[in-house]
């Protein structure tokens, strides 16, 4: 990732994570876990730990949000395209905890 890019996916982060406090209020945990940015600033690709958790509609008006806060937050010509991914690595960490677990009690 370029140092550019970079900058820009931190900004960027800081925008969509704010405007995640409304669902965080509504009981909903959802975070971000990293965001990265094409070198040509086109693209913006955002984690997401909680996404699988959450219905269609949940999952539609968050996406809404985060899009809306990098469309406003973002200062350059053009709005990157916004890709909400799940992050799963925290469902993956327990599911091999709970398999060491059963394979000490044996």
């Amino acid at each position: 990732m370029s140092r550019r890019a970079d900058q820009v996916g931190r900004e960027l982060h800081r925008h969509m994570a704010l405007a995640l406090t409304e669902p965080l209020r509504e009981g909903k945990r959802v975070t971000i876990t990293r965001v990265k940015v094409t070198d040509d600033l086109k693209t913006l690709r955002a984690w997401l730990q909680g996404w699988s958790r959450l219905d269609e509609r949940e999952q539609r008006q968050i996406e809404y949000n985060l899009k809306r806060a990098v469309r406003e937050g973002s200062q350059m010509k053009f709005t990157p395209r916004v890709v909400v991914l799940n992050d799963d690595s925290a469902d993956y960490a327990e599911h091999i905890d709970r398999l060491l677990q059963e394979g000490g009690e044996s």
